[in-house]
């Protein structure tokens, strides 16, 4: 298991700190955890040490789950996808909420993690806010890339366009691959923008008012994201369509 920590206080720039279950005298503190299913034992006992539910913990690393907001009072469990570094492929961004604490835990090494840690680190405008609001900064960048690769397949399409008119023997081999990404992408944003939708109308005291706006517009980059993917799952059906 791998982790590390940094610790925010307002006017500054994050600082990296040794990881602890316990909190600082002031500010507030962001641990990132890279585990495994073989790493539960560990993790469990540093989660536990935090005040998190040990069932939370079971639920957000044992289980696949899609994106979904749980609040258990004291801490919200908020479940992000992000896409993997190098293919299409999402993985489970579990996100622990609390008064001072911002805990994530991931099986792989996440982008979108990296780029929003080395922000903190060098820009106090990223550092700014409480957890709830690095937590939605975390989901923008993740829900960014999502729209991203989505933009890509509207090329794609193009080119799968022209294969279809020429009825190029390689199309349907093509076309089958980008609908599989197509899927792929499809079960996680509808899924995602629903979550989002549930922490911007959060009541809880974990999540501000900033927090609730920054939330709204990760829900309006996340309503982008599945526009594009069914305009993108309507597109190659069409394309297919004109091959047939």
């Amino acid at each position: 298991m791998l982790q590390r920590a940094v610790h925010f206080e307002p006017g500054r720039c994050a600082v990296e700190v040794e990881p602890s279950g316990a909190l600082p005298e002031a500010g507030w503190v962001w641990i990132d955890i890279t585990a495994g299913p073989d790493d539960h034992d560990e993790l469990a006992e540093l989660v536990e040490q935090m005040g998190f539910d040990a069932l939370a913990l079971r639920d957000a690393v044992e289980d696949i789950d899609l994106p979904k907001v749980d609040d258990f009072g004291t801490f919200l469990l908020v479940v992000l996808h992000a896409l993997a570094e190098d293919r299409i492929e999402t993985y489970e961004l579990d996100c622990f909420l609390s008064e001072r604490r911002l805990v994530t835990v991931h099986d792989q090494r996440s982008p979108s993690v990296e780029a929003l840690w080395e922000g903190v680190l060098c820009r106090p405008e990223v550092a700014a806010g409480g957890p709830d609001e690095t937590m939605a900064r975390l989901a923008d960048v993740a829900t960014r890339r999502l729209v991203s690769v989505l933009e890509v397949f509207d090329d794609r399409n193009e080119e799968l366009i022209e294969l279809a008119l020429s009825a190029d023997a390689d199309f349907l081999i093509e076309i089958t691959a980008v609908r599989a990404d197509v899927a792929k992408l499809r079960r996680v944003v509808h899924p995602q923008r629903e979550a989002l939708d549930v922490v911007r109308h959060s009541t809880s005291p974990l999540v501000s008012d900033l927090g609730r706006r920054r939330f709204s517009d990760v829900f309006d980059t996340a309503s982008r994201a599945a526009q594009g993917v069914d305009g993108a799952r309507t597109a190659l059906a069409e394309t297919l369509d004109a091959y047939r």
